[in-house]
């Protein structure tokens, strides 16, 4: 229980300190943020040591429990051999009383068979003495005192009988005592046998014994041991508590610290937003300012032009008039010399070049002089053709009319894409509006996110720190196209179509919002911001296509 309580105490300061990371990667300490970083680098690395002093002690711990497990098994083993071996020398002395009891009653056996013999010899003793008194232990006294031959052979047969009697009886007694003797020696021989039994299985219950004590010892002083690993180890756990308590305040005041920071900073960011707004909003006043001035110059230049080619016209007229009156008047003064008429002619195309306005001829009334020949001058250089040069609109791609023929090349030149005059007019939103930061622009670069063959990236990469699950919008209201995972390497992705050959894609998402047929408006949520397909971390691929064809994304949105 303790430990699970331990795991669940770590997990929430690994959690909290993964947030301080976090924080820490998206702001600036100052001076306080430093000391708190620094007081929890150090109580981290307190928490380290601890934590590796505490896993020895559990390791010792569990060492000396499984020491004391062990002896514990060894006692339990000695116990029960030393109880076999105290049962064997029971049975031994059991076995060695028996004989005990045995020699003992041989022991009297022997004496009672010697106490006979000897109680046999004094009886024949005794008849031997009587016999001797009597005179009846030779043959001269038996065959003296025998009445006749048969009596004789009485007296004689009957001695041969006592003596044979006494002789069988004492042979008798003789060998049931020595057989008592053998079988007592057999006893003895058995005794000592189990008596050296009985010392050897004394000696090994000895043995067991101090074996089974040594165990006995060794298990107390591993119990011993594994207490005080206990005790120590509740300790150290009670200080990394304490330390994890410590450590969660001062990450507890180091996330406030820096989300005080990030709000500031995000002010901060607003009002550079905002300024870059008004900044973006007094260049636009300008451009259209700078357009409408242009759009005056060139209306007052065709005007210009239209008023020269209408004098140009008008002189013409007249020329042509001057002309048609000197040829009239060769024809009615003939008297003219050739010579005077090529003067005449000569004045005329003088004129025309020096006025292009030519005043008719003031004549005398009824004279008969010839009119002023007009002079032919040249154009003034405000009649010359002025140069058609459009204004070039900021935030445009530049129309090209080869591009329909170059399509290999559309890859390799920003902005070279085939432009649709249509799709100027339609205004985009930044696509991620909680996430301002830009990683990978339009161009060329060393890593293929899309794993394709190329190393020119096809649009603008969005990111920043934990933006897993950031809303993704519409950057402008149109129709979905696409609303899914092709395989083409974009992951999930969407693709809306805004008409006039203009189409934005989204690629990367975790999920998509809108399906196929869709109608979005502008800012509408459509996904969020994932890692799906060919992608290195979470962030969202925007790209803008004119005529299906990619576009740098920049000339349409910025941040």
């Amino acid at each position: 229980m303790d430990r699970d309580i331990h795991r669940s105490r770590l997990k929430k300061l690994a959690a909290l300190a993964m947030s301080g990371v976090m924080l820490l990667m998206t702001g600036t300490f100052n001076g306080v943020g430093a000391d708190l970083a620094d007081d929890i680098a150090d109580l981290e690395n307190k928490q380290q040591q601890l934590s590796s002093e505490r896993q020895e002690l559990e390791r010792q711990l569990a060492e000396y429990e499984q020491g004391a497990k062990e002896s514990a098994e060894y006692l339990k083993l000695y116990d029960k051999k030393m109880k076999k071996q105290e049962a064997e020398i029971l049975n031994l002395k059991e076995q060695i009383s028996i004989l005990d009891t045995r020699i003992a009653e041989t022991r009297t056996l022997i004496e009672g068979k010697t106490k006979e013999i000897d109680e046999e010899i004094v009886e024949f003793k005794e008849r031997l003495r009587v016999m001797y008194m009597d005179g009846t232990d030779s043959i001269a006294s038996i065959i003296v005192g025998s009445a006749d031959f048969y009596d004789i052979l009485m007296r004689t047969e009957l001695m041969e009988r006592v003596s044979r009697h006494d002789k069988e009886m004492i042979d008798d007694l003789n060998i049931k005592i020595a057989e008592l003797n053998r079988e007592k020696a057999e006893l003895e021989v058995t005794m000592t046998s189990l008596e050296k039994k009985r010392g050897e299985a004394e000696t090994v219950l000895d043995d067991l014994r101090e074996t089974y004590n040594e165990h006995a010892e060794m298990k107390e002083y591993y119990e011993q041991q594994a207490e005080m690993s206990r005790t120590r180890t509740e300790e150290m756990r009670q200080q990394e508590a304490e330390v994890e308590d410590e450590l969660v305040i001062f990450i507890r005041q180091q996330q406030e610290e820096n989300e005080r920071r990030r709000q500031e900073e995000e002010k901060q960011r607003q009002e550079e937003e905002r300024k870059r707004k008004e900044e973006e909003e007094r260049q636009r006043k300008e451009e259209e300012e700078r357009k409408r001035k242009e759009e005056e110059e060139k209306k007052r230049q065709e005007e210009e032009q239209r008023k020269a080619d209408e004098e140009k016209a008008a002189a013409d007229e007249r020329i042509r008039k001057a002309a048609e009156e000197i040829e009239a008047m060769r024809h009615v003064e003939i008297e003219t010399t050739v010579e005077n008429n090529d003067e005449l002619d000569k004045a005329a195309e003088e004129a025309v070049k020096a006025d292009p306005e030519p005043e008719p001829a003031e004549t005398e009334t009824g004279g008969n002089t010839e009119p002023e020949p007009l002079r032919e001058e040249e154009p003034p250089a405000a009649q010359t053709e002025p140069a058609q040069t459009e204004p070039v609109q900021e935030n445009e791609p530049e129309n090209d009319d080869n591009n329909d023929n170059n399509e290999d090349n559309n890859d390799e030149d920003e902005g070279s894409s085939v432009f649709d005059s249509e799709s100027s007019s339609v205004s985009m939103v930044w696509p991620c509006p909680t996430v301002l930061n830009m990683t990978d622009g339009y161009g060329y670069r060393t890593v293929d996110e899309e794993g394709g063959a190329s190393d020119f990236h096809k649009g603008i990469d969005i990111t920043k720190p934990g933006c897993e699950g950031e809303p993704i919008v519409a950057a402008a209201s149109g129709t979905v196209i696409i609303a899914s995972d092709t395989g083409n390497g974009y992951g999930t992705h969407v693709v809306i179509d805004h008409g006039g050959k203009l189409s934005t894609l989204y690629a990367h998402m975790s999920d998509c919002t809108v399906s196929v047929g869709d109608h979005v408006e502008q800012g509408q949520t459509i996904g969020h911001i994932g890692s799906s397909g060919y992608a290195y971390g979470k962030h969202c691929h925007f790209e803008v296509r004119v005529n299906g064809e990619h576009t740098n994304p920049l000339n349409y949105v910025s941040m």
